[in-house]
């Protein structure tokens, strides 16, 4: 199969006619149906699937997989017509050829089945692979357009001759290297046309396409290259006097020079600078050029996870206009439109409020319900603004921006998620759950680490792992349980049905559930959790009234053991 490059082709087409076999009617179908439909054909029938590709690209022109099966059909339909060219049946060639011809492939496809046309017209053979390689070696390297495009051409009709891959890859060395000559001085417009070149085969290696395209992004955008040394020499000039400058030099080289280390460090040294200006202009209320700042570095590659963890928590606080300061303690009040009569009421009525605060009742249970007065207690938010038990009210979407080597020396001598920080920051950072809860929950699930699922077990010949036992049901698995419950086996496949096969995949991987169900559907608090003070009664995570509280001290004990962090409280205000 051919491989798909954004950059390959321009496909304009104005009139796309299916074949009158073909039963489909126009936009009636989805994108898969469509890909279903022709690689049905892609084998028996490639004039027809030409057809449906044809079609689906012209409805779902992003789609790669089309522009892929109007190349690949076309191929066939090419190759084909070279067999039926062989045994003199020109006629049926010459249709295949110009079937070929007319359809929207690579310019490549079309000109291979063009010079075959005209040899079936005259009545000759097709030209052999040997005709095509004694062509090619009429040319040096010093013309490497002309090896290029005859290797091209070749290659498309004997895609197992080396000879020809060898020739499309020198020859496409050669173009770049001449490409970045002109580049280097200025003259974008061959550049450009050399680069393109090479983007419009589709058998260049990787490699070449790699740092093509790297060129050519520059040179579209009107910037020369430069060497390592000069684009280092360039960020140090400008590094204190204007980090944003020195950001975008370092990311442009560090996209040219990915093994020279010194721009890894310079993207990291100017974030710096910018968020120390960030905050600056942060903690004068001057909103708009924290966040800009802020956004910046958010934005930038390769910034090291401490510091855009750091950063992602000043985003959320200055995009909703609260100052910096030094405490790193913030705290917004929401209001609702229920009053906390109603809310207590919807509660009695809706919520199946439990406690254990009766002790064992006439029915030998400790969970009985509970009175008025008391969901009314747990209810109320002032009752809980002192000391810890404020924690019910932290805000668990977002970051802590607490850095990484802080969050290891929590999970020091935590089983298998010793030394895993850098996870739990990026889990935080991909799926806005607050790193301290993330990791609250995975101890208390993994048992500090120890756990069968959180060291792996295999599920479907494969090892799995689960760091916050995400489907680990207390039911039965295997008819060979009975009735006793098998939690690590749901676990396992649950795990591998969401390809959690390193313990990175699944800490990173789980914390998409954990933030789907309540975090980030807008009960981001232990608060909103249980007592869904937008919606009483409903969705809640627990029916026991003294739950939040009791989930405080976890998480409050994990950011005893820290020293930089940033708290963010949202306490409900009911309407009087």
């Amino acid at each position: 199969m051919l491989r798909y490059r954004k950059n390959i082709i321009v496909l304009v087409i104005t009139s796309l006619i299916l074949s009158k076999t073909s039963s489909i009617q126009a936009g009636t179908m989805t994108a898969d149906k469509y890909y279903n439909t022709a690689i049905s054909y892609s084998s028996t029938n490639p004039y027809e699937a030409l057809n449906i590709y044809k079609e689906a690209y012209s409805i779902y022109s992003d789609d790669y997989r089309f522009i892929n099966g109007i190349n690949n059909s076309a191929i066939t339909i090419l190759r084909w017509s070279i067999g039926s060219h062989n045994k003199g049946n020109f006629g049926v060639a010459i249709n295949g050829y110009d079937t070929v011809i007319n359809s929207p492939a690579n310019f490549y496809i079309k000109q291979a089945a063009t010079r075959n046309k005209q040899l079936a017209i005259n009545k000759k053979v097709p030209i052999t692979s040997n005709e095509y390689y004694s062509i090619m070696s009429k040319f040096s390297l010093s013309a490497p357009y002309d090896i290029f495009n005859i290797s091209n051409e070749a290659i498309m009709i004997y895609y197992n001759d080396k000879r020809f891959i060898d020739g499309i890859n020198d020859s496409a060395k050669v173009i770049l290297s001449w490409s970045k000559g002109s580049h280097k001085k200025g003259n974008f417009t061959p550049a450009i046309n050399g680069y393109q070149t090479i983007l419009d085969s589709i058998n260049v290696n990787d490699e070449i396409i790699s740092e093509t395209n790297k060129y050519l992004n520059l040179a579209s955008n009107k910037k020369i290259w430069y060497t390592a040394d000069e684009y280092y020499n360039k960020m140090k000039k400008v590094i204190s006097s204007n980090p944003y400058e020195a950001l975008d030099i370092n990311i442009e080289a560090q996209n040219l020079y990915p093994n020279d280390k010194r721009f890894i460090d310079g993207i990291n040294d100017s974030a710096k600078v910018i968020l120390s200006w960030s905050k600056g202009s942060h903690k004068k209320g001057n909103f708009t050029p924290a966040i800009n700042g802020y956004q910046t570095i958010f934005n930038a590659p390769n910034v090291e996870p401490s510091l855009k963890n750091e950063t992602a928590v000043l985003l959320i606080i200055a995009k909703a206009k609260q100052p910096y300061n030094d405490e790193g303690i913030y705290i917004t009040n929401t209001n609702y439109t229920i009053t906390f009569e109603e809310a207590l009421d919807k509660q009695m009525k809706y919520g199946s409020p439990l406690t254990d605060l009766y002790g064992r009742g006439s029915n030998g249970e400790y969970w009985q319900k509970a009175k008025r007065e008391d969901v009314a207690y747990y209810l109320n938010p002032n009752n809980f603004l002192e000391k810890k038990n404020i924690y019910q009210f932290l805000q668990l979407s977002g970051q802590a921006g607490i850095n990484e080597s802080e969050l290891n020396n929590i999970l020091l001598n935590k089983g298998i998620l010793q030394g895993k920080a850098k996870y739990f920051i990026e889990a935080s950072l991909k799926h806005n759950v607050n790193e301290i809860y993330l990791i609250a929950h995975s101890l208390l699930e993994t048992g500090n680490g120890t756990s069968s699922l959180a060291n792996g077990v295999y599920y479907g010949g494969k090892k799995v792992y689960n760091m916050y036992g995400v489907g680990a049901y207390d039911k039965p698995f295997y008819s060979s349980d009975g009735d006793r419950p098998n939690p690590v086996a749901w676990g396992a496949k649950y795990a591998y049905e969401h390809n959690w096969f390193t313990p990175e995949d699944a800490i990173i991987g789980g914390a998409e559930f954990i933030g789907k169900g309540y975090i980030n559907a807008g009960q981001d608090t232990l608060y909103k959790m249980k007592w869904n003070p937008a919606n009483p009664g409903n969705h809640q995570y627990a029916t026991d009234i003294g739950w939040a509280v009791k989930q405080i001290n976890s998480i409050k004990n994990l950011y005893d053991k820290c020293k930089n962090y940033i708290l963010r409280f949202d306490i409900p205000v009911y309407k009087k």
